[in-house]
C-alpha cells in the first residue's frame, strides 16, 4: 500500500483489527492520523481500539480529535470529494463512542 495514503492506512487498520492484530491496527491509524489530521475515519477506529483495549481516557482523546475535525469541517466550504470524504465518519462509530464518554 501507498504509505501516503490516508485511506490505505485506515483500511489497513480495520483489516489487522478485524484479524485481532491489536497492535498494528494501532499503528495504522496512528499512521493515518498523522498522514492526514483532519481524517475523521482515522480517529474514531483509534478510539475503537482503544475502547476494546479498555483505555478509555486514550478513546476520550480519539473521539475529541474526531469532534473537532468534525467542527473544523463544519465551517468550510470543501472543494474536493476528497476533503468531504475526510471529515465524514461512521456515524454508529461515533455514536458509540459518545455513549462511553457519556456524551451519546
Amino acid at each position: 500500500s501507498n504509505p501516503l495514503d490516508v485511506w490505505a492506512a485506515v483500511g489497513t487498520g480495520q483489516a489487522s483489527l478485524a484479524m485481532g492484530k491489536l497492535d498494528d491496527a494501532e499503528e495504522s491509524f496512528l499512521t493515518a492520523t498523522v498522514i492526514e489530521p483532519n481524517c475523521v475515519q482515522a480517529w474514531l477506529e483509534l478510539g475503537r481500539l482503544h475502547l476494546e483495549r479498555g483505555r478509555l481516557d486514550a478513546a476520550a482523546v480519539a473521539l475529541r480529535r474526531a469532534e473537532s475535525a468534525i467542527d473544523r469541517a463544519s465551517r468550510v466550504r470543501f472543494i474536493t470529494n476528497y476533503e468531504r470524504a475526510l471529515a465524514s465518519g461512521d456515524p454508529a462509530l461515533l455514536a458509540r463512542l459518545r455513549a462511553t464518554e457519556g456524551g451519546g
